[in-house]
């Protein structure tokens, strides 16, 4: 009754097994030969398609299942944080390489089509990794499975808490239907999300989803061993993962023995004697070993002879412990001198170091490691492509921007590759260094190259000398972004340089004017005193001439001498209070006025010391860049948070908005006499007080437009409270009255 394939397998089974327990020369059935497969999956997991491949792992599958199950003698407590519907979610924990994803993939997953709990064939199953951009991922995943694929869910996700359960109504036929949500390599939320709050949310996401007495979602999530402890510092999820985990053990001999003998039979080859005793007495016990395992497997049906797998190229390949680290050497010395080169860059852009735990692959852009090689990238491409048919790298697209991503095949290849391993260990500092530079660069790029993105001070000489010394090669938007920063600091330096060869030469000027002035001044004493010498001599000439006249005009000249000391007397004390005038200038609010007035103390009047000493001062001490005037008393002053706008207000009834830059006035407010005025957090807006204390303004800080003005019937309290403290969001702030405060909404 049998189809002739159902009788073909029966038939090689029976060979096989005679084969086995008699070591007789059991002639197998010819297969024709486009038939033959390699059944062992190299690095990759098992996938859901693969699952007549995939076995050894019956007793963990069932186990996995009754988890799942809502059965009486798995009911959630209300203390072990499981909560309603406590059969929702499993988190299934392992060390690297125990087979994690396979056994959700390969074995939980088709069992659950096969109706393994009741109604599980009508499951709607997807998947996702959740990598740098989780919300995008859940939302890709979700729309593999949608009614209407064109839904727009990342809006929902983005919301409360209740946003995947609310996705998942709008994506299902009904409120009804079932979601099975697998999440694979979980660690990667802790490992390549950055922002806290994305990952805070997506973990709240989940738990509600699995928690809520109405949720038709189910979660199963792969969790590396050694990330155990990140899901558990958060309340709710972490009660979730401590009470709904599951642990896999490595495999028993038997099912060693099943996963290395039953997949090659399927396909029409057997194994040598001794082979699978060999295989299995190599690998058992080996912690984390089955990619191992399944990479020499691979390898070894590559190398078959006919269709025997023979212990001689067991050996040849290097067996399970060397057959990776063997195959990942063959391809790099393959390679040329300039490929090797090439390659260690690569490769150590592939990896993120573990922080306290073991390093892991790491998904790049392929854009970025051509990028590296710019006037080369074919080199780049021969690369991938010879570690790419090696099965020792896998490849696929980001979900957000579609571009194609390359990743190590399994984090095995990190430890059982001991050049990489060499690589990974003489190059840490320069790997941290140039992931933070890689960060720095994209949020620049991200931000339309704005200058305020680019290192600045020591953080910039800090990676300045680490790019002089370090033989990893940058890719071209690194360095655009260190020869920007590099760029902006000359162009500050010039420009410092610049404004103190101003200051200095201001210097020069005043200095030598001061010079020139003393010796004006000094020519000025010595025609003073030949003139009073002549003066002398011809008064005792006239004496001597005419004493009689000289007796009568002793009077007048005693006169004449008076007013003249009075008036010298007079012109001193003008100096004098001129010099004092400008050092008064300089202290305030109008210190460009104090040259001036000491000059003309200096040209217009008797010398001084005091007009020379205000000259100096005013000289040396003026910086003045810009005068702003208002009519009134400046009562406030407030500059944006990046320093480009300056708000004033003064009692002459005006809030006024200058540009920092050119110093044009930009806005002119007048509405009531505003005496205070303040930015908003987000400087969107102008917040003022009027000057009769009754009056709130709020204006637009761009087009000057009053959006509303609010009057109260108690004074305001401006003197005695801080001028207007917002709440950090902008939507609120409050104001003091002699009766109390208020909360205001900004909106309103």
């Amino acid at each position: 009754a049998k189809d002739p394939a159902a009788r073909y397998q029966d038939a090689l089974s029976l060979a096989a097994d005679l084969h086995r327990a008699l070591d007789l020369g059991v002639e197998v059935p010819e297969i024709p030969e486009e038939q033959i497969y390699n059944p062992y999956k190299g690095l990759r997991a098992f996938q859901e398609a693969d699952a007549d491949d995939f076995f050894g792992r019956d007793a963990l599958i069932g186990q996995l299942i009754a988890r799942l199950a809502l059965t009486p003698s798995l009911a959630p407590s209300p203390e072990s944080g499981e909560g309603r519907g406590g059969g929702r979610f499993l988190a299934i924990v392992g060390p690297s390489g125990s087979g994690k994803s396979s056994v959700v993939k390969a074995g939980l997953v088709p069992a659950l089509r096969k109706g393994a709990l009741p109604g599980s064939d009508e499951w709607f199953i997807t998947e996702m990794v959740p990598g740098a951009h989780p919300l995008e991922e859940l939302e890709r995943a979700l729309l593999g499975i949608a009614v209407d694929p064109n839904l727009n869910l990342k809006e929902e996700l983005a919301k409360e808490s209740y946003g995947l359960l609310r996705a998942a109504w709008l994506a299902l036929p009904s409120k009804r239907s079932e979601l099975l949500l697998v999440i694979d390599q979980f660690e990667e939320l802790f490992v390549l999300v950055d922002d806290e709050d994305q990952r805070a949310h997506f973990l709240d996401l989940l738990h509600t989803a699995v928690t809520d007495k109405d949720s038709i979602v189910r979660v199963v999530v792969t969790l590396r061993a050694d990330f155990f402890d990140r899901p558990l510092t958060y309340p709710g999820f972490g009660q979730l993962v401590e009470a709904r985990s599951s642990i896999v053990l490595p495999l028993t001999v038997e099912g060693l023995e099943q996963a290395i003998r039953t997949p090659a039979e399927r396909v029409g080859a057997v194994l040598e004697k001794g082979l699978e005793a060999a295989i299995v007495a190599d690998v058992a016990e080996q912690p984390g070993a089955l990619p191992l395992l399944q990479y020499a497997l691979t390898e070894l049906f590559e190398h078959r002879e006919g269709r025997m797998l023979t212990n001689e190229a067991y050996q040849a390949i290097g067996g399970v412990l060397g057959a990776l680290g063997r195959r990942a050497e063959k391809v790099y010395g393959d390679l040329e001198r300039g490929g090797k080169y090439a390659a260690r860059q690569l490769f150590l852009r592939l990896v993120t170091l573990g922080e306290g735990t073991e390093d892991t692959r790491r998904r790049v852009p392929r854009s970025e490691l051509e990028s590296i090689f710019p006037h080369n990238q074919s080199i780049v491409s021969n690369i991938i492509d010879a570690f790419g048919q090696a099965r020792l790298l896998t490849f696929d697209r980001d979900p957000v921007t579609r571009e194609p991503t390359v990743e190590v095949a399994h984090e095995a290849l990190l430890q059982e590759w001991r050049r990489l391993r060499e690589w990974l260990d003489e190059s840490r500092v320069d790997i941290r260094m140039q992931r933070l530079l890689g960060n720095a660069a994209h949020e620049w790029l991200e931000a339309g190259r704005d200058p305020g993105f680019l290192l600045r001070g020591s953080r910039l000489e800090q990676f300045e000398a680490w790019v002089a010394g370090t033989d990893l090669a940058l890719t071209a938007d690194e360095e655009a972004f260190m020869d920007a920063s590099l760029a902006e600091r000359r162009a500050r330096e010039a420009a410092e340089a610049e404004r103190q060869a101003r200051e200095a030469a201001m210097e020069r000027r005043s200095r030598n004017f001061l010079r020139g002035l003393v010796v004006v001044l000094a020519l000025a004493a010595i025609v003073a005193v030949v003139l009073s010498a002549f003066a002398i001599d011809r008064g005792n000439e006239a004496q001597r001439s005419a004493a009689t006249a000289q007796a009568e005009a002793q009077a007048r000249a005693t006169a004449q001498a008076d007013a003249e000391e009075q008036r010298e007397q007079a012109l001193i004390q003008a100096s004098i209070g001129l010099a004092g005038q400008a050092q008064n200038e300089l202290k305030g609010s109008m210190p460009e006025r104090a040259v001036p007035l000491a000059l003309e103390a200096l040209e217009e009047y008797p010398y001084t010391w005091q007009a020379e000493r205000a000259l100096g001062d005013a000289v040396l001490s003026h910086r003045l860049e810009k005068v702003l005037l208002h009519d009134d008393i400046i009562s406030n002053l407030e500059l944006s948070q990046d320093g480009t706008r300056l708000l004033s207000t003064s009692l002459d009834g005006t809030v006024r908005v200058w540009d920092t830059i050119t110093w044009e006035q930009l806005l002119v407010l007048s509405e009531g006499e505003p005496v205070v005025a303040s930015w908003s957090p987000d400087e969107e807006s102008i917040l003022a007080f009027g000057g009769d204390w009754h009056s709130i303004q709020l204006w637009d800080a761009e087009t000057g437009e009053l959006r509303y003005r609010q009057e109260v019937d108690t004074e305001l309290w401006l003197v005695f409270f801080n001028w207007f403290p917002w709440s950090p969001d902008g939507e609120r702030f409050v104001t003091a009255h002699d009766d109390g405060a208020r909360i205001w909404e900004a909106a309103s």
